[in-house]
């Protein structure tokens, strides 16, 4: 997106420590959020979007408390950003689009919806969540059922499938994006697929992009060029997927996603 607007500054989960890179990430986070804020508080889940998304969905933020929250943990952060334009890439905002006016005064969110079995598979080939290798949930810090009151799930959630599990998950996130896109006009879904497709077709990131730049004051222009699309980066590992999987998968997507994936053109 730092291509797509000339001049402007562009960050994928600024404060996340990611698996696989957690000391050169540690570093970073600490060098620009500090110790408590970047390290410590999300430790004890005090700090990091992530533990203010899981505890604003749990009910032990209010909307004000959980915009408070929001705003300590970047307003020093983009301070320091010289950019009239900035743009972050963070999946854990998604529980709280609806404390983010109170937050911004000028914003624009574009939420990725995609089709559920894809996006259940594409999670399940990365193997980093809700199973094994979840660190984030052997520390409790994964969103779950028993965090955010859903007891009826909570029940049966130590004897469901990590495939299930991020089916769940799925309901959950695309749930409090469809519930604020419905009253604001600043949220908007774009489907995954028509934005990289097959054929080459740019015409639905051009649309996002050109989303993301307009305000009611001022609009960025784009500088776009269809190359920047032709390069995969973060995907999934080309692993195969046995027909055992794909039957769980098209199971837990019925029972999770679907009638409620149709409202973005998704069918069975």
């Amino acid at each position: 997106m730092s291509e797509i607007f000339p001049g402007s500054a562009a960050f994928h989960e600024p404060d996340g420590i990611h698996r696989g890179r957690v000391v050169s990430d540690a570093f970073r986070v600490i060098s620009e959020f500090g110790i408590y804020r970047g390290l410590l508080g999300k430790i004890i889940s005090r700090t990091g979007v992530r533990n203010i998304n899981n505890r604003y969905l749990a009910g032990r933020l209010s909307d004000e408390e959980a915009a408070e929250q929001i705003a300590k943990n970047r307003t020093k952060f983009y301070r320091k950003v010289s950019r009239d334009l900035i743009i972050e890439s963070n999946y854990a905002l998604y529980g709280l689009l609806p404390v983010i006016e109170k937050v911004f005064l000028h914003y624009n969110v574009a939420a990725i919806v995609r089709e559920p079995e894809s996006w259940i598979r594409s999670y399940w080939k990365r193997g980093d969540r809700y199973g094994k290798k979840d660190y984030l949930q052997k520390l409790n810090m994964r969103i779950s059922p028993e965090m955010i009151g859903d007891k009826k799930t909570a029940i049966r959630w130590g004897r469901m499938h990590p495939i299930e599990r991020i089916a769940w998950f799925w309901h959950i996130v695309y749930t409090r994006i469809k519930e604020t896109e419905d009253d604001n006009k600043r949220v908007r879904v774009f489907r995954f697929e028509d934005i990289f497709n097959e054929n080459g077709d740019s015409t639905e990131f051009v649309r996002l992009a050109e989303f993301l730049g307009a305000f009611d004051d001022r609009k960025f222009s784009t500088a776009f060029s269809p190359d920047i699309l032709s390069e995969k980066l973060n995907s999934s590992p080309d692993t195969s997927v046995t027909e055992e999987e794909e039957k769980r998968i098209k199971d837990a997507a019925s029972t999770w996603c679907y009638p409620f994936a149709e409202r973005w053109g998704y069918r069975l």
